[in-house]
């Protein structure tokens, strides 16, 4: 697919561009990518935001107890040992917000602050949905913008931010309607190369990553399929980081493809856009971004989200779940533990749990335990 590698480069020169622009004054904000904070933000005040997801290596959770205990979620140290080795993605930003959603992600503005000299912000996630915590998302918001406007010395005018909101619109239909392909026999994308996408759209330029993505879909809607009886695999759990891709190699190497994905981390809510009901900018920003947007683990009650898994693994037709968490997440932790219980009493596909700190030595354990459960699938179907 020649427009999906003419992405994958635009995201690989991207450090560089985005260097270059803020060298001729750009105001570039870190974000880290837990699905709460609107990105249409940034772009209205006339700054660039940037995600800041990387993960997958060992070195860097090693490289982290310089500066935090082991006992907190392995990508949340990542996070900061990418910001404390120099990372070009984590040197880009003169400000970074942080969602305080948990004790592991609020770690994260806590390490940056001690540690570094980058400006960082808070800004408030309540763990329900009542009409005060609503309330107070809101404003939260509004104190981002206020935050912004004077980081960048730009005004966030309601005709600026209605113009970025239609936008991202667009980037999320785009990637729902590709990730909905999915529920064919057949997928005509991996899910590998839906997850690139993902990751993808929070650092390529908007207006290029519309273009690709519409082509990207215009192929894949008529594209033709082999036939195939690959094992359909739900992946769920805290959070996957850009760059952590080893468990997609495993899948593919056992015949099976992960054909959708639900995480609270590391992707982008691609499923509530931003819709004009209230006459308010910010009450319809904290509807798509808090009010509708599924729950994380710990969140109270965490039964929704639940509901909503059950709901995906149906709609996509699985047939077996991997809830892929991390080391020292104990609300995952805790949730994944009664889930499978839970899937098996609503569906009766298997699930296997599966817990990670990025290390190569993980990799034999975690592929034994992939073959056993389509093993389990493959039994169930005969």
């Amino acid at each position: 697919m020649g427009i999906y590698t003419k992405l994958e480069n635009h995201v690989k020169r991207r450090p560089a561009e985005l260097v270059k622009m803020k060298k001729d004054g750009a105001k570039i904000v870190g974000y880290i990518p837990e699905g709460y904070f609107p990105e249409e933000l940034a772009y209205a005040a006339g700054a660039i935001p940037v995600a800041l997801g990387k993960g997958g290596s060992y070195e860097m959770v090693a490289e982290s107890l310089r500066y935090i205990t082991r006992f907190t979620c392995t990508w949340c140290r990542t996070q900061i040992a990418y910001k404390m080795t120099g990372d070009i993605w984590y040197d880009l930003p003169e400000l970074i917000l942080i969602p305080t959603t948990d004790c592991n992600v609020k770690s994260i503005g806590d390490m940056f602050s001690y540690w570094s000299d980058t400006e960082t912000m808070y800004y408030g996630v309540p763990h329900n949905k009542l009409p005060d915590a609503i309330d107070y998302y809101q404003e939260s918001l509004k104190r981002v913008k206020a935050k912004l406007e004077k980081f960048t010395g730009n005004q966030i005018t309601d005709e600026k931010l209605k113009a970025e909101i239609n936008k991202q619109n667009t980037i999320r239909s785009l990637l729902k309607n590709i990730s909905e392909l999915r529920k064919a026999e057949n997928p005509p994308i991996t899910g590998f190369e839906f997850m690139k996408l993902q990751h993808y759209s929070m650092q390529a330029d908007p207006d290029f990553l519309i273009e690709c993505l519409n082509e990207i879909y215009a192929e894949l809607k008529t594209m033709t399929v082999e036939k195939s009886d690959k094992i359909r695999l739900y992946l769920t759990g805290s959070t996957l980081a850009f760059g952590d891709y080893g468990l997609y190699e495993i899948v593919d190497q056992v015949g099976a493809v992960i054909v959708c994905e639900d995480f609270a981390g590391g992707v982008r809510n691609i499923l509530n856009n931003v819709e004009y009901n209230s006459g308010d900018l910010y009450a319809d920003l904290t509807d798509a971004y808090f009010t509708k947007r599924r729950e994380g683990a710990w969140f109270r009650p965490s039964a929704h989200r639940v509901d909503y898994l059950i709901d995906d693994i149906k709609n996509y037709n699985c047939d077996g779940v991997i809830w892929y968490e991390m080391l020292y997440r104990e609300s995952y932790d805790m949730q994944g533990f009664y889930f499978d219980k839970i899937i098996q009493e609503k569906t009766g596909v298997p699930m296997v749990k599966i817990e990670t700190d990025y290390d190569a030595s993980e990799k034999g354990n975690i592929k034994t335990r992939v073959e056993t459960l389509c093993e389990i699938v493959i039994g169930g179907r005969q």
